[in-house]
Parts: C-alpha cells; structure tokens; sequence
C-alpha cells in the first residue's frame, strides 16, 4: 500500500504577497511550474534559518515535486521548520506532517536525518529538535490549506502489516482501489469515537463512504490504528473527497490499495 499526500500546493505555506525578497521569487517560480528556480530560491532563505521556506522544501521532497522523493530529505527539514516556525497552525502543520513522514521510514533512514539536522543545525536547535521529536502524537488534520494542485508520488515504504478491523462499525467491504486517510489514533477503543467526530463533522463529504482500519506498528514509536474512508474506484473520486475536506481544513491523503 502506498501513502503519500496527494495536494501538494494545499500543503505548502504562503506568506503573502510581498512577504520578502527571495520567498515571493520562490512562489511565482513554483506556480509557474518551475521548480528548480522555486528550491534554488527558497534553499536559500532556507540555509539563513528562514522555517517557512524549510517547510516548503520539506513538502517538496515530501511529495517528489520537481526533485526525487526523499524522506530522509523531507524529515530532516521539517526537523528544522519545526525549531524556526512560531507557535501556530503553520507550526502544528509541520510536525503533523513529520508525524507522517517517518512512519515510511527505517530506523537507520531516521539516523541519516537526524545526522542532516544536527549537521545544519547550531546547539540551541538540536535542543528543540531533540525535545520535539520526543512528541508521539498521531498526524491530524490538516488546517487552513491554500488551492489545491493534485500531485502523485511513489514513497518506498516498508511492507505493512494486514489491517485489524476496529469493534466498530464493521471494516468497507466496498470494492475500490482508493481510499483517503483521515486521521490516525493510538488504540482500537479510539477508532469508533474519531470515526464518527470525523463523520458528524465533514457530513455529508463521509456520508457515502465506509470505515476502513489499518493496523500500523512503529519500531520504538508503538501501534497506530489508521482511519481511511473508503473505498473509491479511482483516483479522481478520492481526490475530490481529499480536496472538498482540505477546503473545510480536514486532514485528507489518498491511500492506492
């Protein structure tokens, strides 16, 4: 199975117009779908401490947009986003989607990253990095996304275990190749309680879809039960789902079954 968000430009932070020199070149670079330009000048600001421009070349290695996918690449700078970013939505953002991120990711991937981190970093960083990555709070919602660009990456992940039907409501036996990860809790007894918060809250987006549960275990991290809503016969259905719950600020990633 593989997972990886599918709306990049949803994911990505945005400043404002005028914000500063090199950030907006960035932007208009990216829009215009050059995003070599976009990474040279958002590195950049990135290498002066700026955590808006380390998050968004986080989500670029995160996703595989105009660079190979990356998740040693894409952790190690939302380590650093994390310790420049002010407290916030955009803050809370960045550590969800590290959340994400490393449960792709072998425990000697996560040592390369965190080798990265402390390489670029200064003491008082590897400080707040260190403390932050302490933090096993499952991902959450998204909030606040700005317009949505569908992008589709090929992650390497390792091999997940059989997915554990939650007590209830039954697992989908609805035949699809595609459903959308919501939300992810840390015991069964949470699966029923968030699914149905999920679905009183996003009616009617979740009204025609069914619960689907996956059992995840992190080495050192413990077991995650994922949420996802399914299932749809192709990607484009899935993709509507995920962009109409990004516009209400849900959290929402296609899952290829």
């Amino acid at each position: 199975m593989k997972l990886r968000q599918g709306l990049l430009i949803a994911a990505l932070l945005v400043t404002g117009p005028g914000a500063y020199a090199g950030f907006d070149e960035g932007w208009a670079a990216y829009v215009d779908g050059d995003y070599a330009t976009a990474l040279q000048e958002w590195r950049s600001l990135a290498e002066q401490g700026d955590g808006t421009a380390q998050y968004n070349i986080a989500v670029m290695y995160d996703t595989g947009q105009g660079v190979a996918q990356d998740d040693v690449e894409a952790y190690a700078w939302y380590s650093l986003a994390v310790t420049k970013l002010p407290p916030g939505p955009d803050l809370d953002r960045a550590e969800r989607r590290r959340l994400v991120v490393v449960q792709f990711m072998t425990v000697d991937q996560i040592a390369q990253a965190e080798a990265l981190v402390r390489a670029w970093s200064g003491p008082k960083d590897n400080q707040q990095i260190a403390a932050a990555a302490t933090d096993d709070t499952p991902p959450a919602p998204a909030v606040k996304p700005v317009p949505v660009t569908p992008v589709v990456a090929q992650p390497a992940m390792p091999k997940p275990k059989p997915p554990a039907a939650a007590p209830a409501p039954a697992p989908s036996d609805r035949g699809g190749a595609f459903v959308a990860h919501l939300a992810s809790v840390r015991s069964e007894q949470d699966v029923t309680r968030e699914w149905q918060r999920l679905r009183r809250k996003y009616a009617p987006l979740l009204d025609q879809t069914d619960l689907v549960v996956q059992r995840i275990d992190l080495q050192g991290r413990g077991t995650f039960y994922r949420i996802l809503a399914g299932a749809f016969p192709d990607q484009p259905g899935a993709e509507k789902v995920c962009a109409s719950l990004s516009a209400k600020g849900g959290y929402c990633a296609i899952v290829d079954q």
